[in-house]
């Protein structure tokens, strides 16, 4: 892990090499990750460069550490139920935006909520079986309108806020309870 002091905050990173045109940050279950074209150097001018993003990101993830204490786990429910759980919620929602979910996936998955591929297939992370299902609905409507809007741009997020008015609450609890999970299943900062 490298390290740099940015205003207050010293932030470690994790540095990538892979074979892309041009460097990018990311942050992985709290964690920066520098992701840079083999051969580069400099990547202290590029995290300077994006430093208020970087506060911004780091900021949010304290807050969502702190959020940690007061949350608690559903630990009373079965792998069945929640299969049928999201099947009925998949069903509303296909009904109310108007698409045809090809086939659901459920897995344990590191880093995501949920994915839709581009031939209408969504997986579900397991995980938010021990979520509250105010959340389950939120991450599947989430999913369901990326068979409408591929992205996450401007479009994707004004439906996602028409539907869910506290998207941005949604997102920061949501964020808060990946880091129980993480914790609970041992992932450790991946």
């Amino acid at each position: 892990m490298e390290a740099i002091k940015i205003k207050d905050k010293t932030i470690q990173y994790k540095k990538v090499y892979r074979r892309i045109r041009y460097p990018r940050l990311e942050f992985k279950t709290g964690c920066l990750v520098v992701i840079l074209p083999e051969n580069y150097c400099g990547e202290e001018k590029l995290l300077l460069k994006h430093k208020e993003w970087i506060l911004k990101k780091v900021h949010f993830i304290e807050d969502a550490l702190k959020e940690v204490k007061g949350l608690e786990l559903n630990s009373n429910i079965d792998k069945a139920t929640f299969t049928k759980k999201v099947e009925k919620i998949v069903k509303e929602f296909e009904k109310e935006l108007d698409v045809k979910v090809n086939k659901i996936f459920f897995r344990k998955m590191k880093t995501k909520w949920g994915s839709c591929s581009s031939d209408g297939n969504i997986t579900i992370n397991k995980l938010l079986m021990f979520l509250p299902v105010r959340f389950i609905r939120y991450i599947v409507f989430h999913e369901i309108l990326h068979t409408i809007h591929r992205k996450h741009n401007t479009e994707f997020y004004n439906v996602i806020k028409k539907k869910f008015k506290n998207s941005e609450k949604i997102e920061k609890e949501l964020f808060s309870y990946w880091f129980l999970l993480v914790e609970r299943e041992g992932y450790g900062m991946i």
